[in-house]
């Protein structure tokens, strides 16, 4: 998930935070503005973090049915 960007660990982690624990929903703008980068740049965190969220989740519904 964190391969190939250039945005700081730190933000990642706060992302990733934010992702799971902000009272509203998550907006790339809104999630700019928090960790102080772009729009653009919040919305490929957000991509990776929900396509992240979504396989794992998916992992853990296997192994369930297994």
């Amino acid at each position: 998930m964190f391969a190939r960007t250039r945005c700081d660990l730190q933000k990642w982690f706060y992302a990733i935070y934010l992702y799971d624990n902000y009272p509203l929903p998550l907006t790339n703008r809104l999630l700019g503005e928090l960790i102080e980068t772009t729009k653009d740049t919040a919305w490929l965190l957000l991509e990776k973090i929900r396509k992240s969220n979504i396989e794992f989740r998916k992992k853990i519904v296997d192994s369930i049915g297994k």
